[in-house]
């Protein structure tokens, strides 16, 4: 028997600190304790990192460059094949592809072949992910959830396999990384994991393991090394393997929805510098691919550690108190990604990208335009036309019973765009823990609940909206709504909403704004709704470039929310 050890800590590029504060800690520390051990331990420490890490080393200082270039050369430390845990169903295709070429480039560099990926902590990834991997020379991915969430419904050992034939090995672990048997193999995989940004071993805890190991394995071969060696053993046994064709998807979407000026931002960037030479793309690319990183800012329930002061009264006067201020900062690090993404261009290109990331900070428009009556809140309105399409609006805002050149594309019964502000409360949040989380693990209600949120007497809630005027202003439609004013004056409802329709040849376009929105730390939320009858292969999610049925996604993944790098694709 053969055990092989592939030693890693957990990157959270935030999370326990700053950002900047955990690169540098990794730049002045980590990595240079991680160098030491390896020479120490005569072979017996190898540790691996995703490539982002080892190419800022190596780009940190000349003398960094130079401890870091021997040790690759001497076999002290690897990468594996992804930059970083990604949530990748947030990022375009060239985005993601391109995070694939940090560990290509330092294979060219240093004569290595990378055959593995490790992601760790986010649950899942979408399926689009396979022909990227597939493509990049990966044909084995290691998955580690984070040990509270819910791991989908997959075996243990599988081949995930694309539509367009591509596929590769996926081992899922319901942590960081467990012991496991390779198939068809004498061998046993076993990840010496530290958790987050906790760095690499002791010396006495590299001597302990050994000792633990052959103790329980009498006679086993024991080394360590990197996940390629095991990609390498996996190769023969990878045709008889069970196959997993349906989406597994991220149950940690709801990450970058917590900052919608942000994601707007980065998106309209992203489709901005798809009109920019390739030249161009690369120099925002290395800024941009740290929005796609799975960390969206430090913990609250460490930095915040504020079990009260969720009313609006109380959470107004607080912002003001050290760790609140130190808790936005964080997010504002996260947003400041497109700043350094923008300064990166060629100054030709700056001003055009920094006016797409203003996109979504709209006016509130003017009340120019013809009065088009508004139906009463129960009832729907006359039929208006709008180029090729007829509709009507209804009291509540959205537009029911739509037709494109006669046909009928949703009846009177189906709502498009219809808004629902929703406010959450502690049972809410116990709920989604109870279902969501596989083991009751303290830390894990402090981070996926809201602690304390029962002592501020709020119930779950929620209002629709009410349309108080509709504008005509030549092929465009202006819905002016709000919701009623006590979810503003308690809570994080925006004061004012706009719904935009445009006509554009056989199309119709929807811009969807909110104005006065009040900060608000009780959990809420805003849905626009587009219903729509389901039918057998009617509707998909595009990712990565990449249309995934939502109703084909594995149990216990990522069934109920989807990142998009386009839309949604119905009828």
């Amino acid at each position: 028997m053969k055990i092989l050890i592939v030693f890693k800590t957990h990157l959270d590029l935030g999370y326990t600190d700053l950002a900047a504060r955990v690169e540098a800690h990794y730049m002045d520390e980590m990595i240079p304790h991680a160098l030491d051990l390896a020479e120490k331990t005569n072979g017996k420490f190898v540790w691996t990192t995703g490539a982002w890490l080892i190419d800022r080393f190596l780009h940190s200082s000349d003398a960094n460059r130079i401890r870091m270039e021997n040790a690759i050369r001497k076999g002290y430390i690897a990468w594996h094949g992804l930059p970083m845990t990604m949530h990748a169903e947030m990022m375009d295709a060239d985005l993601y592809a391109y995070g694939l070429t940090i560990s290509q480039r330092l294979d060219s560099r240093f004569g290595k072949h990378t055959t593995a990926a490790k992601a760790t902590d986010v649950p899942g990834m979408t399926r689009a992910v396979v022909p990227f991997l597939a493509k990049a020379g990966i044909s084995l991915l290691h998955v580690g959830v984070n040990p509270f969430s819910a791991v989908p419904d997959v075996p243990n050992i599988f081949r995930w396999a694309a539509p367009t034939g591509e596929s590769v090995t996926v081992i899922y672990d319901k942590t960081y990384g467990e012991m496991i048997r390779l198939p068809g193999t004498d061998t046993l995989l076993y990840f010496a994991m530290t958790n987050d940004n906790m760095g690499p071993q002791t010396p006495e805890e590299v001597d302990a393991l050994y000792l633990a190991l052959e103790k329980q394995y009498p006679g086993a071969e024991i080394h360590a090394g990197t996940l390629n060696e095991a990609a390498a053993l996996l190769e023969k046994a990878a045709p008889e393997l069970p196959v997993v064709t349906s989406e597994i998807g991220d149950t940690w979407a709801h990450g970058y929805q917590s900052d919608p000026g942000k994601q707007s931002g980065f998106r309209a960037l992203l489709r901005y510098l798809k009109t920019l030479p390739e030249e161009e793309r690369l120099r925002a690319y290395p800024s941009l691919l740290l929005v796609g990183e799975h960390t969206c800012g430090v913990s609250n329930a460490r930095y915040l550690h504020d079990d009260g002061h969720y009313l609006r009264s109380e959470f107004d006067a607080c912002r003001a108190l050290p760790n609140y201020r130190f808790c936005e900062s964080s997010w504002q690090e996260q947003r400041a990604y497109l700043t350094a993404a923008i300064d990166a261009l060629s100054p030709v290109y700056r001003e055009g990208a920094r006016r797409a990331v203003e996109e979504y900070k709209t006016e509130m428009p003017s009340g120019d335009g013809e009065e088009i009556p508004v139906a009463c809140p129960m009832y729907i309105g006359s039929e208006i036309r709008l180029g090729a399409f007829t509709f009507r609006i209804g009291g509540d805002g959205a537009i029911y019973g739509l037709k494109k050149d006669g046909e009928t594309l949703a009846p009177d019964t189906v709502r498009l765009f219809s808004l629902r502000y929703t406010v959450y409360d502690a049972a809410d949040t116990l709920r989604y823990c109870e279902q969501y989380g596989k083991d009751r693990l303290p830390w894990g209600y402090d981070d996926f609940a809201k602690k304390g949120l029962e002592k501020a007497g709020i119930c779950h809630m929620a209002c629709g909206s009410v349309a108080d005027r509709v504008l005509r202003e030549g092929d465009t439609f202006r819905i002016f709504s709000h919701c009623d004013p006590m979810f503003s004056e308690r809570f994080g409802c925006p004061k004012r909403f706009t719904l935009t329709l445009t006509a554009k040849e056989d199309s119709l376009y929807a811009d969807f704004a909110w104005f006065e929105k009040p900060a608000s730390r009780i959990p809420e939320g805003i849905t626009l709704t587009v219903e729509h009858p389901l039918t057998e292969g009617a509707d998909s999610v595009r990712k990565l470039g990449e249309w995934i049925d939502p109703r084909d996604v594995v149990s216990h993944g990522g069934r109920a929310l989807h990142g998009t790098d386009f839309g949604v694709r119905i009828g």
